[in-house]
């Protein structure tokens, strides 16, 4: 049985695509987010109504060097972590040498892809219309990105941000605990995690909070073909926060009572994340329609 077929009281469902692109090695990120933006956008919007797509949001990672992102980011490394865990009475996890940079571990750019429901993208897949439409989408892609992963699943809105663009949202990809089943680890999740972090909302001040559930490989797997997935391991959700902008974060971010709470959240995905397999996206979301 899915647990995600009924959402929580009072948490608004919907279905999603994310799209999580690296750019072409001979593109730094501000002209590839600028080819984004300018080309990109408008090759989408055409073939929209074809692939039954009625919302799209750029999510532009930040420039470097960007000390908050970094520190969000460093908040779910192996020192962190092993720090918390030692306070939470834990054992640290043993420590896994990343040989990729902090940079090669991020995303320049996250498409949000919003449909009425995945019976929708279903009929899109299954069409000559549809497909030849993803196709187009897909194309104009390649020459400009060097890996792309995909993420599709119901996305539940905890809390629902007010509509202003652009606004600064902090992209936390997850891969579960390695012996949890993906099921068990999106029930804690969207059961007990989810309520756990809405509590803490008057420290965190977060203006919107939301989760994205990967649906199971089988599944995925058509969908992410679709869509140009060439990246084998896919994430088993993505968490987002949301603020206005760079400037009132980062004022949060050096309260203590802001750190305590973050320190609460990071010691409860102890029960069902793999922190070192974590990748932070930190930026600026742009709507392009809807």
């Amino acid at each position: 049985m899915d647990h995600t077929e009924h959402a929580p009281e009072g948490v608004k469902k919907s279905f999603r695509v994310y799209l999580c692109h690296r750019r072409a090695e001979h593109l730094t990120r501000a002209e590839f987010q600028s080819i984004w933006e300018t080309q990109h956008a408008p090759v989408v919007q055409e073939f929209a109504k074809a692939i039954g797509c009625h919302k799209y949001v750029q999510l532009k990672m930040t420039e470097h060097p960007n000390p908050l992102g970094a520190g969000i980011a460093m908040s779910r490394h192996w020192l962190a972590i092993a720090i918390v865990s030692l306070f939470a009475g834990k054992r640290p996890p043993e420590h896994e040498s990343d040989i990729l940079s902090h940079t090669a571990r991020e995303y320049d750019v996250v498409d949000e892809l919003w449909f009425e429901s995945e019976d929708v993208l279903r009929e899109t897949i299954e069409s000559a219309e549809g497909m030849a439409a993803l196709t187009a989408i897909t194309d104009d892609c390649r020459d400009k990105t060097k890996t792309t992963s995909v993420v599709a699943g119901a996305g539940f809105e905890f809390l629902r941000p007010v509509a202003s663009y652009p606004s600064l949202k902090v992209m936390f990809c997850l891969r579960r605990k390695r012996e949890m089943s993906r099921d068990a680890m999106q029930d804690y999740w969207l059961r007990r995690h989810g309520p756990f972090a809405q509590t803490l909302k008057p420290q965190l001040k977060f203006h919107g909070y939301e989760q994205l559930h990967t649906l199971p490989d089988e599944a995925l797997a058509e969908y992410a073909e679709a869509f140009g997935n060439n990246q084998p391991t896919p994430f088993d959700g993505m968490a987002s926060l949301r603020y206005s902008t760079e400037l009132e974060l980062g004022e949060l971010f050096v309260h203590p009572s802001f750190q305590s709470a973050n320190a609460k959240l990071a010691k409860d995905e102890l029960n069902f994340v793999d922190g070192q397999e974590c990748i932070v996206v930190f930026g600026y979301q742009h709507l392009v329609f809807g």
